[in-house]
């Protein structure tokens, strides 16, 4: 995935689940943070479901602020009991 967002856009990104069971009983968190590092524990942010798609606000006074013109690696992690898995989602890029 890769998605193209104006950075003083506010505005939510999406980001496909696909599993074997349903998830959107489990909490979800987003890191959206610069390639060429794994996220800390700082960088998740609490996320919602929509469907099988873990949803964040970001932009402007949202927890997740982007800069203009950068390239960012979207994260996501379920906390599914006893499994946590964390998954690379995809490629954010602002203009």
């Amino acid at each position: 995935m890769t998605l193209r967002i104006p950075a003083a856009s506010t505005e939510y990104v999406h980001v496909p689940v696909t599993a074997d069971v349903v998830t959107s009983g489990f909490p979800v968190h987003i890191a959206i943070i610069p390639p060429g590092a794994d996220p800390v524990s700082g960088d998740w942010k609490t996320a919602a479901w929509d469907g099988t798609e873990a949803v964040i606000l970001v932009g402007p006074s949202q927890s997740i602020t982007l800069a203009s013109h950068s390239t960012y690696i979207v994260w996501v992690k379920v906390t599914a009991g006893i499994e946590i898995p964390v998954m690379r989602s995809g490629v954010l890029v602002t203009d």
